[in-house]
């Protein structure tokens, strides 16, 4: 059985921020920006732990893009809190 994911309203508005800079840059590199997207997702699915766990959040990183999810597990849920540069040094709270 897969995970559910549920995006916080924060991870959602990161996201559309993200996309807008990355589409901003090149069409090609917001199409790849996308696929590193849905697949860490569907792998996130699948293997909830496999993120690494930074203080009771896990972080995955989003391919090979320099951004990473930032979620937690709940049971059947992964909430996914923050969608950030890996080096983004602004706290969650």
């Amino acid at each position: 059985m897969q995970a559910a994911i549920e995006l916080d309203e924060r991870a959602e508005e990161d996201l559309v921020d993200i996309v807008e800079f990355v589409v901003g840059q090149s069409a090609t590199k917001g199409h790849q920006f996308a696929e590193a997207y849905e697949r860490s997702v569907l792998a996130l699915r699948s293997f909830p732990l496999m993120g690494v766990d930074r203080g009771g959040l896990r972080w995955l990183p989003i391919g090979r893009t320099g951004y990473v999810l930032v979620y937690e597990v709940k049971g059947e849920l992964i909430r996914v809190l923050a969608v950030r540069h890996a080096k983004d040094p602004r706290p969650l709270a």
